[in-house]
């Protein structure tokens, strides 16, 4: 946590309960603030491994292989955008 404040990044992971020593109430409401967060990155890297195969970027050169990644992210925002509309 000191080095996360001296760089200035919040600390965003969740607190954990343990035998004996359940997690108050403010514990459990933070961890919900954090997973509004965490759910939605968490969607893209199962999204775009398994669903695109997205997992190996295959290509010769830095340039094709951004502009691959590229494509994957704009394939991805379209997909949710569909699951969006029909929402």
């Amino acid at each position: 946590k000191e080095i996360l404040n001296t760089k200035n990044i919040r600390y965003r992971i969740h607190e954990k309960g343990y035998r004996n020593r359940p997690l108050t109430d403010s514990q459990k409401e933070r961890n919900k603030r954090k997973s509004r967060i965490r759910a939605r990155i968490e969607q893209l890297f199962g999204f775009v491994p398994t669903v695109m195969k997205g997992s190996r970027i295959r290509t010769i050169g830095m340039g094709r292989a951004g502009v691959r990644i590229g494509l994957m992210n704009l394939a991805y925002n379209l997909c949710r955008y569909i699951q969006l509309q029909g929402a």
